[in-house]
C-alpha cells in the first residue's frame, strides 16, 4: 500500500468501528443498528469485509444492465483510481466537502431525535420543513454541527498521517 506506514495504518484499522443498520420489516418492527469493532476481527473475516466492501462500492456505483461491458469496464477503472487517490464519492454540490453547511443535517437530525426525524423524513415537503427547523433550531444545530465537522476532520487528519508501504500478503492482498 502506498502512503501507510503499518504502525499508523493500524492505529487506523484499531480505532475504527463500523455501523451497520437493518432495515425495518413491512410488519413494522423497528430498524436496529449494531456496532463493530474492526479490532475484534480476525484477519479472515476482515478480508471478507474488505473485499465483498470494494467489490459492491464499485458495483453499485457502476449501476445496472443498461450499460454494455467496456463502459462498466472505463467505469470501474476510473473508480479505481479515485479510491487510491482518495475520492470516494463525487459531490453533486460546489460546495467544499468540509463546511459546516454539510453537516447540519445530520446534526439536525440528532436534535431531533429518532422518531421526530421520521416525522420530518415522511412529509412531502420535508425539504422546506427542514430548512425551517435549521432555522428555528439554530442554537440547538450549530454546536452539533461544529462536532460533526471537527470529528470528520480530526478522522481525516487521523487517516492522512498514515504514510509508507505495509505488507497485507498475509492476508492475500
Amino acid at each position: 500500500m502506498k502512503n501507510f506506514t503499518q504502525e499508523a495504518l493500524f492505529a487506523f484499522l484499531t480505532d475504527m468501528v463500523c455501523e451497520t443498520t437493518i432495515g425495518k420489516r413491512a410488519d413494522g418492527e423497528e430498524s436496529r443498528t449494531f456496532q463493530v469493532l474492526v479490532r475484534d476481527l480476525p484477519p479472515v473475516s476482515l478480508h471478507r469485509v474488505l473485499a465483498y466492501g470494494i467489490q459492491r462500492f464499485v458495483n453499485d456505483k457502476i449501476g445496472g444492465a443498461d450499460k454494455d461491458m467496456a463502459t462498466k469496464t472505463a467505469m470501474a477503472s476510473d473508480i479505481i483510481v479515485d479510491l487510491y487517490a482518495g475520492t470516494v464519492s463525487k459531490r453533486r454540490s460546489a460546495e467544499p466537502e468540509d463546511t459546516l453547511a454539510n453537516f447540519r443535517i445530520a446534526a439536525l437530525r440528532n436534535v431531533l431525535g429518532k422518531e421526530s426525524w421520521k416525522k420530518v423524513s415522511a412529509r412531502a415537503d420535508k425539504a422546506d420543513v427542514i430548512k425551517a427547523l435549521l432555522v428555528k433550531l439554530a442554537e440547538k444545530v450549530e454546536p452539533e454541527a461544529e462536532k460533526l465537522l471537527a470529528a470528520s476532520l480530526e478522522a481525516k487528519a487521523r487517516a492522512k498521517g498514515i504514510a509508507g508501504e505495509v505488507d497485507l500478503s498475509e492476508f492475500g492482498l
